[in-house]
């Protein structure tokens, strides 16, 4: 009986913040504190919904209300995405009437239909805050790191009925909204969260006719990452640790022939299931022919950690 079993060790870390700051003419907006700053999961089975307060600050005496968008800064061909290597997909609503458009990816004006409005109280430099929740669907591609957006805030003031002047924007970084990506780096063979499988080639001999065997090995990054191999018995099938001789074996990994020691970079892996690539071993037919009867075994050790730096395309020695 020869049977080869597969553990994982796998290295994961975290991630650190963004900043806020602003200016405008009949009014300031302004997210309340770090309300803004978000960390993001790709590989999480729930999608990221977050409130935040906005504090409408009023700059001309004579506006009793203003009516604005939140316009992403950056808006790509299909829309909206955070940062530059962010989540593509991302909304905002307002919390006071959802079914109303606040939040554009283009160059909409303000309507009767759509926007967040809010009234201002009596009193020099008034204060009015509202409310958004944020959205970001699960399961989306993001590099690790903090990848924020500068909202762009698009308003019309008016006092009473009547619009004081035209439209303006609003620029500044006061309006930030960040996701933090963390680093991750996670494996698992078949089911989720398994870390150890088994390749058992059960009875064999010389003249069995195949002796290569394969078992699947599911990864999750936000980063690049290295596989580092690992065995017990140095790349030989033994019935124990103490005896010299044993069965030669050869392995691969994502397609790419490696040895015990060797170091494997893989790029950044699709969200939310990850990049599934093949273990295989092949035993060396010479070796089972001279070799006694019994049960050989190694332990084979896939290290997974973050390889900071790394641009293959695909995994490589």
């Amino acid at each position: 009986m020869k049977r080869l079993a597969i553990c994982l060790a796998l290295a994961s870390a975290a991630l650190a913040s963004p900043a806020l700051a602003t200016s405008s003419r009949c009014a300031q907006f302004e997210i309340l504190g770090n309300q803004g700053d978000e960390k993001y999961d790709p590989f999480s089975a729930q999608d990221l919904r977050k409130n935040f307060q906005v504090k409408v600050t009023r700059l001309d005496d004579s506006a009793t209300s203003v009516q604005f968008l939140l316009v992403d800064g950056t808006p790509e061909r299909d829309g909206a995405r955070v940062g530059t290597f962010g989540p593509a997909t991302y909304d905002i609503e307002w919390t006071q009437d959802n079914s109303r458009q606040v939040f554009v990816a283009g160059p909409q004006v303000i309507t009767a239909l759509n926007g967040a409005r809010v009234e201002f109280g009596r009193g020099r430099n008034a204060v009015a805050t509202t409310g958004f929740q944020l959205y970001v669907p699960r399961g989306q591609v993001a590099a690790a790191g903090t990848q924020s957006e500068q909202l762009i805030v698009r308003y019309q003031c008016f006092g009473g009925k009547d619009r004081i002047g035209g439209e303006n924007e609003q620029l500044t970084g006061q309006m930030e909204i960040a996701l933090r990506i963390p680093r991750y780096v996670a494996a698992y063979i078949g089911g989720t969260n398994q870390r150890r499988g088994e390749i058992d080639f059960g009875t064999i001999s010389a003249t069995s006719g195949n002796l290569s065997k394969a078992i699947s090995v599911t990864a999750l990054s936000t980063v690049p990452y290295q596989v580092s191999f690992g065995t017990d018995n140095g790349g030989k099938l033994k019935r124990n640790a103490r005896e010299a001789d044993g069965i030669d074996y050869r392995m691969r990994y994502a397609g790419v022939d490696v040895n015990p020691g060797d170091r494997l970079t893989c790029p950044v892996t699709p969200a939310p299931l990850g990049k599934i690539d093949e273990f295989a071993v092949t035993l060396d037919r010479n070796a089972i022919a001279r070799l006694p009867a019994g049960d050989y075994a190694d332990v084979v050790t896939l290290t997974f950690e973050p390889r900071d730096g790394g641009m293959a395309t695909r995994c490589g020695v």
